[in-house]
């Protein structure tokens, strides 16, 4: 559904003091049995590159 609507997906990547590492994308959303995995973040696929930079520039 999320791909037929052209958005991209990223999964929400944590440090084990639960601080936010970055984000990974990926394909599909699928079953995750570590609860730390869980956390997505969409957006439209023209976007992604400028989540991605924004993110990036955060962290820095």
């Amino acid at each position: 559904m999320l791909r037929a609507q052209n958005y991209a997906i990223f999964r929400v990547r944590y440090g084990p003091k639960e601080e936010l590492i970055g984000i990974e994308r990926i394909d599909e959303i699928g079953i995750q049995d570590n609860l730390a995995m869980s956390d997505y973040l969409l957006c439209p696929k023209e976007e992604a590159a400028r989540v991605l930079l924004a993110l990036e520039k955060a962290n820095a």
